[in-house]
């Protein structure tokens, strides 16, 4: 999970990886590597351009769906021995208690779509995009000067 093992998981590892099993099967124009995580954030914290104190941010907890790609141009860029490979991520979120009221009636309704699964698809599509924009730049070390 690289870097993401600070936060707070929002789903369980069963469910994003049935879900993960699903899309990654589906779509193969994702690299070998790519994975689906989900967390929780509930505020940030950011320097004042002001006064330059840290000040902390607060908003209601919000669920986030992520999808984890090596960087198709890291192939350009050294690596560091020890260091992993440079990654982007698509991500989209959303408040906790409105998943959570879709996601009861996906408990109460049998054969209703899971809720997890439209989030990650419309992440999905910002991330093939990407990822389709990432492996047509022109590498750097053709550009004219």
């Amino acid at each position: 999970m690289g870097d993401f093992e600070g936060f707070e998981p929002f789903l369980d590892d069963a469910r994003v990886g049935r879900i993960s099993e699903e899309i990654l099967n589906t779509y193969p124009a994702l690299p070998e590597g790519t994975f689906l995580v989900t967390f929780v954030t509930e505020g940030f914290r950011r320097r004042d351009p002001l006064t330059g104190d840290m000040r902390h941010y607060s908003f209601p907890p919000r669920a986030n769906f992520a999808i984890v790609s090596d960087n198709p141009r890291a192939v350009f860029y050294p690596i560091v021995p020890g260091q992993s490979a440079p990654q982007f991520m698509s991500v989209a979120s959303v408040y906790v208690s409105e998943f959570q009221e879709r996601d009861l009636s996906r408990v109460r309704f049998v054969g209703a779509p899971d809720p997890a699964m439209g989030i990650f698809k419309i992440v999905l599509a910002e991330h093939l995009s990407k990822l389709d924009t990432l492996r047509n730049l022109t590498p750097p070390t053709s550009r004219a000067n």
